[in-house]
């Protein structure tokens, strides 16, 4: 790769994780919204519980959990720190979650 679309990488990271760093405390309030959608990604998925699930750019991690819920095992990636630990707090505070498992990662 060329430096200077090492560089432009590098700008566009530093400024994606600037933005998601805030809005990664009000991000889930859209979750209202679209909490029907979620549940209609996992019933059309066409996958059995127990599947295996890979969420890239997971964010605060909401379709995750809505595997997790029906019993997949699921990695949620994000390269927000920001909306990764909120993620992992979500996810932590839901007992709903009992038969899938999920896991955020960078």
């Amino acid at each position: 790769m060329s430096r200077n679309l090492r560089d432009i990488a590098k700008q566009h990271e530093w400024h994606n994780v600037r933005w998601f760093r805030r809005m990664a405390p009000v991000y889930d309030f859209a979750e209202i919204f679209a909490r029907h959608i979620r549940e209609k990604v996992v019933s059309d998925s066409g996958l059995s519980p127990g599947a295996k699930v890979f969420d890239m750019a997971c964010g605060t991690g909401a379709q995750s959990i809505a595997f997790a819920k029906h019993g997949f095992s699921v990695v949620g990636v994000d390269l927000s720190p920001d909306m990764l630990a909120r993620a992992k707090t979500v996810s932590g505070l839901d007992p709903s979650i009992n038969s899938g498992t999920v896991a955020f990662k960078k």
